[in-house]
């Protein structure tokens, strides 16, 4: 599992056995700055017996983590043929007045494989993890009175788990907006975003320029995992919600006939006075990330429904990379 197990306050005995744990993150300040932790992937604070076997704890390498198994606060713990790896400060601790009992464990990183403070005891035999110092630190009265020896265990170490892809949410405003009518082209009167058709004057593409480029360029390389389309309608046509149709279209300016690709019929509903933020498929990301996309272009085939939409068209792709 990825994560950690905290115990507090634990009368009973506890055990955690034959297992895989990987802490994965580092815990954030308020300025979203890693900062140290002093507990352990497994935790034990104040228990009465809290006892690990068989197990790999991996406390994340380059993180701020800084123990495998800690005990702390008067607690009793015991680790019986476990592999413990990248504590920061140890793999094992004991603190303020615990005792922990270790045999035969394997593991590595930090400073030191034992880590004692306070009037707290460390005892067992066989194995224990070593760290770049040494095998077992003791400060404030801590006491062991074994001799641990290190063995590298038959498996390998475990591999650094690999990073969680970074999230991005990018929104961009219309650079530009523009309607073309099939009897007169290109509208000179308005910059508003026409929809379907209004009496005789011929059916509309409403289209929204974007500044491609940057989209491309922030795009690359990142996997589409949400796209989102901005519009607020104004009076014009049926004041109930009519139905939105959204292609994409390859143009830098308004010029030519304007041609667009379906991205979704019917991608939602808008009253005039309302704005609303429209999901479109994933697929219209990947077209602006390739380049074969350019704009946003609203379009009714049949002339219907009829609406205006103002200028104040976004775009938001949220992806990962």
């Amino acid at each position: 599992m990825y994560g950690n197990i905290q115990f507090r306050n634990c009368k009973n005995e506890i055990h955690v056995m034959n297992g895989t744990i990987k802490n994965t993150e580092d815990v954030l300040d308020s300025d979203g700055v890693p900062k140290i932790v002093w507990g352990g992937v497994i935790g034990a604070v104040s228990c009465s017996y809290v006892s690990i076997g068989e197990m790999l704890i991996d406390a994340g390498q380059n993180t701020l983590l800084q123990y495998c198994f800690a005990v702390m606060q008067g607690g009793v713990g015991r680790a019986i043929n476990c592999e413990l790896y990248y504590g920061n400060k140890s793999q094992i601790v004991a603190s303020n007045g615990s005792r922990v009992e270790i045999k035969n464990c394997y593991g590595e990183g930090g400073e030191y494989g034992i880590y004692g403070y306070g009037p707290s005891v460390v005892g067992g035999e066989g194995y224990a993890p070593s760290g770049l110092h040494g095998i077992v630190l003791l400060k404030a009265g801590a006491i062991c009175n074994v001799t641990f020896t290190t063995s590298l265990p038959d498996t390998p170490k475990p591999t650094p788990p690999t990073p969680k892809p970074t999230t991005y949410t990018y929104t961009w405003s219309a650079t530009s907006t523009k309607s073309w009518q099939s009897t007169y082209g290109w509208r000179t009167d308005n910059h508003y975003i026409y929809q379907g058709q209004y009496g005789e004057w011929g059916n509309h593409k409403g289209l929204a320029f974007f500044n491609y480029a940057d989209i491309q360029s922030k795009l690359e390389g990142k996997t589409i995992k949400s796209v989102s389309l901005y519009l607020s309608r104004r009076n014009g046509g049926v004041y109930a919600s009519q139905s939105v149709h959204v292609y994409t279209h390859s143009l830098t300016s308004a010029s030519g006939t304007p041609e667009g690709s379906i991205a979704k019929i019917n991608a939602g509903s808008i009253g005039v006075g309302q704005s609303a933020w429209l999901t479109l498929p994933k697929a219209t990301g990947d077209k602006f990330k390739d380049g074969s996309a350019k704009g946003i272009l609203l379009y009714a085939s049949s002339g219907s429904p009829y609406a205006r939409f103002h200028s104040n068209c976004k775009l938001k792709i949220v992806c990962q990379g």
